[in-house]
């Protein structure tokens, strides 16, 4: 509550409101949506247990739950808790989502902005999946996505970041086809502005992401010119565009005349701009 509003007295006008977590945020989104292994499901703890049970073991009365590995979050030295796939049914499981947003809003008010990852880029980063799963997979989480988003546009929520970063990487490029499968959908079906949010290099296949409904998250900082040149060839013509411009990833002094003829450029070529960092500042 403090910082949320440091940044809202700073005049900031998108502010996450989820950016909290006991200990890392796809692990959260396990727990949302119950990709939770049969470990402990049975064990008797509380949510909260559970939670790090999975993040860093559990050896008690109680049971026995070995940690779920940790991988590198893309080209950053973060680790994420990674899910497994094995034996979930998943659903949803709490209103975890809802409940900040409902909280930042008291404070930010309309600036408050849900964030999550996306259900493509979470279903590539788990585990124990079997060969030929991976559509069924996000068909399976799609449902609940969308009930979390309704719910959150129903509490006021104008924008949500849906953050896709598995989008700026070759493996990327095999999603494309369910990518607009997935985004359609919740267009159809949520009643809000998403914003397709990628980061850390270049989106990929822009050509034909392009047609999402959807605004776009770039990194203007580690993807710059692949980027910039997508822009100026006039892909993102029609789009609302969230250019990262200043460096989510270090604490140094942002070029400020660097980053207004940067903007200057972009803005020429696109319908809407907003100015943000190129990455979530977790990563500072």
């Amino acid at each position: 509550a403090k910082h949320w509003n440091i940044v809202k007295e700073k005049g900031i006008s998108e502010i996450p409101s989820n950016d909290f977590s006991h200990y890392d945020n796809v692990l959260d989104a396990a727990f949302l949506f119950n990709v939770v292994p049969s470990s402990v499901q049975g064990l008797e703890l509380t949510d909260l247990e559970r939670y790090f049970a999975l993040a860093r073991g559990y050896q008690g009365e109680k049971g026995d739950v070995r940690a779920l590995p940790m991988k590198k979050w893309f080209n950053t030295n973060y680790h994420y808790i990674v899910p497994e796939w094995e034996n979930v049914n998943p659903k949803l499981n709490n209103t975890r989502l809802l409940d900040l947003y409902k909280e930042a809003k008291e404070i930010v008010g309309d600036k408050a902005k849900p964030v999550i990852t996306g259900p493509i880029t979470y279903v590539a980063l788990s585990s124990g999946l079997a060969e030929g799963e991976f559509e069924k997979a996000v068909d399976k989480l799609v449902p609940l996505y969308t009930q979390v988003f309704k719910e959150l546009a129903e509490a006021g929520a104008s924008y949500i970041q849906v953050d896709e970063p598995i989008f700026v990487t070759d493996e990327g490029r095999n999603y494309v086809e369910l990518a607009h499968k997935v985004y359609n959908h919740f267009n159809n079906e949520v009643d809000a502005k998403f914003i397709f949010q990628t980061y850390f290099e270049a989106l990929v296949e822009a050509e034909k992401l392009v047609d999402l409904p959807v605004a776009f998250g770039l990194d203007f900082v580690h993807g710059r010119e692949e980027n910039l040149a997508n822009v100026k060839a006039g892909l993102f013509k029609d789009k609302e565009v969230f250019a990262g411009v200043v460096d989510g990833r270090n604490v140094w002094s942002n070029d400020f005349e660097d980053s207004s003829a940067l903007l200057e450029e972009l803005k020429a070529n696109v319908a809407e701009l907003v100015i943000q960092p190129s990455c979530s500042l977790l990563h500072v």
